[in-house]
């Protein structure tokens, strides 16, 4: 087989470029015998340790969270939903949660209980979370979500005094907050 020699750049030396044969199946490498092989169980040990050791860092600081949302899932009594999410919510890695505040909303406003919906999202509002724009936006979606349309446009209007950008993101929560609650004509 003859060898090509490729010019990549001017004042570079010569590469020797051998050029893949194509008539030919190709065979697997071979794995190389000795050390190699001792030092991959031993390379997993220690990146498994290391792996395990942030898990559980990471564990800890969300685990109650998932305990709070866990128990949020599981609750059928309204009243002690409100309560519980209500506690719940003065943990801030909580309030990050979007799905256990869609389903909290979705569960109480398919019961026709937009009173507690309102308790709920008029809780958040002590949070300095609502100096965020995305968390303003997300109360907005969940009140058009439960067809709360009167009560996204108060947030809306509230956000210039609570000292919050009003952006494309909290208009565009604001219109489908309109469309959700089918506010439109």
């Amino acid at each position: 087989m003859k060898r090509q020699v490729v010019h990549f750049f001017k004042g570079q030396p010569e590469l020797l470029y051998k050029p893949p044969r194509l008539d030919s199946p190709k065979t697997p490498p071979k794995q190389k015998k000795g050390m190699s092989s001792l030092s991959r169980p031993l390379g997993r040990a220690f990146s498994t340790a290391a792996t395990a050791s942030t898990t559980i860092t990471s564990d800890t600081a969300s685990g109650t969270a998932k305990s709070l949302s866990y128990l949020i899932y599981k609750e059928s009594n309204h009243k002690k939903l409100v309560k519980k999410f209500k506690n719940a919510s003065v943990n801030e890695h909580f309030r990050t949660k979007v799905a256990i505040y869609k389903e909290t909303i979705r569960r109480l406003s398919a019961s026709r209980k937009f009173d507690y919906v309102e308790e709920i999202l008029e809780d958040q509002k002590q949070y300095k979370d609502m100096s965020k724009e995305g968390f303003n936006a997300r109360l907005i979606s969940l009140y058009g979500s439960a067809g709360m349309f009167d009560h996204a446009r108060k947030v809306f209007d509230e956000m210039s005094s609570r000292e919050c950008a009003r952006t494309v993101m909290s208009f565009n929560a604001l219109l489908g907050a309109c469309l959700s609650s089918k506010k439109f004509r």
